[in-house]
């Protein structure tokens, strides 16, 4: 899964859903942003996943389409383990997760490290 650095793509890809992704375009902010790894699918979908390191508990915030997030957040090194999710009427996601045995978290804090 790609990962992006550059602020006005990132910018680009949270304005499509500005409500939704406002606590995210935050994250571009300095101070905030040397926190914040930013990784969308590989096919170009518009659709975006922020795992943000900077506070005792990561966050991870999605915004897109459920289906094109499905690259982004799918099963990571194989683990069936589900996320449990807060969804809204139209598949958003939002999810503050406890960093330990979650993979997802697990994989999201591996691949922030190795950037």
């Amino acid at each position: 899964m790609p990962r992006l650095t550059d602020r006005e793509q990132i910018r680009n890809l949270l304005e499509t859903d500005r409500p939704w992704a406002v606590y995210a375009l935050a994250d571009l902010e300095p101070g905030l942003f040397e926190h914040a790894h930013w990784f969308c699918p590989a096919g170009g979908e518009p659709a975006l996943a922020l795992f943000f390191a900077g506070f005792a508990t990561p966050v991870l915030i999605t915004v897109g389409k459920p289906h094109a997030l499905r690259a982004v957040l799918g099963r990571p090194r194989g683990r069936r383990q589900g996320m449990p999710a807060a969804s809204g009427a139209s598949g958003r996601r939002l999810q503050r997760l406890q960093a330990g045995p979650r993979g997802v978290v697990e994989a999201f804090a591996t691949l922030a490290k190795g950037s």
